[in-house]
């Protein structure tokens, strides 16, 4: 009686290896699927240092995918219209396309960002170049907000450069505070519209759950935001970097005014800066003039 209760315990067991390898087939052959089926949304994180040109083939966001582009994802896939561009490169950059979201009037009718996820970074610095429509004008001449980016921490809270109404900002969802400068967008754009320029912004920003986080940010090489004492939420760190969000009060009409943005760059060890422009060749020397 024992051999065959001993036989029915290693039959069960048998039946039980066997059916736990075939979920396990099952499984991986799902997930290869998966792969497969939606290639732009299984993608490894980038390392870094980690930078873009958009050198990459001419895209547009309509619902049919997203860019073959150095691992970006579209953000949001209800928001089409968003483009990769020779018309959005800036000139002075590292050459490809450029990115192009349109901003529609009222509130948050823009197109999609796009982003990309990395390795958690304490520690981290952001630089973009980016460039509002030449005329690009705001109900009540600035912006009721314009947030540029969306830095995911790890605990899943964002912190956001942007414009919250005529001033740049820095706003840690976190702890729902916002660091304001009294740099207003006339400042920037030398009047009430976009000025159709390509500018320089940075930010760093060094990771914390309590209140000793520190933000900073550049514009065009100059600092104009220093802040201390912030939760963020996290001290593991930042992973994902959305490019490109929402907005209030643009007044352009149709079609939607547009926002470029190009030559994006990340780095966890140091100030990045301007893109270095080479200086003008200097006049010759020694030269006489033969009759």
């Amino acid at each position: 009686m024992m051999g065959k209760y001993t036989a029915f315990c290693k039959s069960m067991r048998k039946e039980r290896s066997i059916n736990n390898f075939f979920k396990r087939m099952f499984l991986l052959l799902m997930f290869c699927c998966l792969i497969l089926i939606c290639p732009h949304k299984v993608l490894a994180a980038v390392s870094i240092p980690w930078s873009i040109t958009f050198d990459c083939d001419e895209w547009l966001h309509d619902g049919r995918g997203g860019p073959k582009c150095d691992s970006l994802v579209i953000a949001s896939d209800s928001r089409t219209g968003t483009r990769i561009t020779t018309a959005a490169n800036y000139p002075g950059g590292g050459g490809g396309r450029g990115l192009r979201q349109y901003l529609g009037d009222g509130t948050n009718q823009q197109t999609s960002g796009l982003y990309v996820t990395f390795p958690s970074q304490s520690s981290i610095w952001i630089r973009w170049y980016m460039r509002y429509e030449e005329g690009f004008a705001w109900t009540g001449n600035w912006p009721g907000y314009d947030k540029w980016l969306y830095i995911r921490n790890s605990a899943g809270k964002n912190v956001v450069p942007e414009w919250d109404g005529d001033e740049i900002n820095i706003w840690a969802v976190a702890s729902g505070n916002h660091k304001n400068d009294n740099t207003d967008w006339r400042t920037v754009m030398g009047g009430l519209t976009g000025d159709g320029e390509w500018h320089c912004y940075e930010v760093h920003l060094t990771a914390a759950t309590s209140s000793t986080g520190i933000g900073y940010m550049w514009i065009d090489g100059v600092q104009y935001l220093f802040w201390t004492n912030i939760n963020y939420g996290t001290s593991t760190g930042w992973t994902q970097l959305v490019i490109g969000s929402n907005c209030k009060t643009p007044s352009n009409g149709s079609p939607p005014g547009y926002v470029d943005f190009d030559d994006i760059a990340i780095s966890n060890t140091e100030y990045i800066g301007p893109i270095a422009v080479d200086p003008a060749p200097s006049p010759p020397t020694g030269l006489t003039i033969v009759q």
